[in-house]
């Protein structure tokens, strides 16, 4: 038997199949700029985190003892500075006091010299120790900071769609950034496909 229909308009329609993956739109990839072992990690894949949640700990031990040993050694020199200064004033104070036996010419010049010397030297070390103070400032706020980086914080809020590490792992930031996780938010999809170059005519 055969099939009958009445003619009608209708629409025609082509179809383009593609394979593609789906990918978030916005994804962020979480690093460590600390080097240690892995002492904990809080978050799995498919956990939801929100912005500056606490997701993964490097062990701090070698970190906090850079940071102890640089306040030791500015607390060092700031005591140095304190002698130092005092040494300057006593300086400062006794060429005053040949300056005015030189102007009475009651002063020798052997002894004068002596003291516009030692008026200078101690001058230029107190300058010399308060630089090495800002020096050892400056690293203990670096190392300050690098103890910071062993705390990892989720940089935005979203879904963990993957971690490349373990607990117990030990982390090399040494040269590279390594990545730990991918947090990604899922609510809005992109696909990325490739299309056949005869098909691309006919996507819409």
């Amino acid at each position: 038997d055969l099939t009958t229909a009445t003619v009608s308009r209708g629409d025609v329609m082509e179809t383009v199949s593609a394979l593609g993956k789906i990918q978030p739109r916005t994804y962020v990839d979480v690093g460590a700029q600390a080097s240690g072992q892995l002492r904990q990690l809080i978050v799995q894949p498919g956990d939801q985190v929100k912005a500056g949640q606490l997701l993964a700990e490097i062990d701090p031990q070698v970190q906090a003892a850079k940071v102890e040993s640089d306040r030791a050694e500015r607390d060092r020199l700031t005591a140095s500075l304190s002698d130092m200064e005092a040494q300057a004033v006593f300086a400062a104070g006794e060429l005053a006091r040949q300056k005015q036996l030189r102007a009475d010419n009651a002063a020798r010049i052997d002894v004068y010299d002596q003291a516009v010397r030692d008026a200078a030297s101690t001058a230029a070390r107190v300058r010399a120790v308060r630089a090495q103070i800002v020096q050892a400032e400056s690293t203990l706020k670096s190392d300050v900071a690098q103890l910071g980086y062993t705390l990892i914080y989720a940089p935005m809020s979203g879904t963990v769609v993957s971690v490349d590490v373990r607990q117990g792992q030990t982390i090399n930031a040494t040269y590279s950034t390594p990545v730990l996780m991918r947090i990604a938010d899922l609510s809005t999809m992109t696909v990325w496909t490739q299309v056949s170059e005869a098909d691309v005519g006919h996507i819409q």
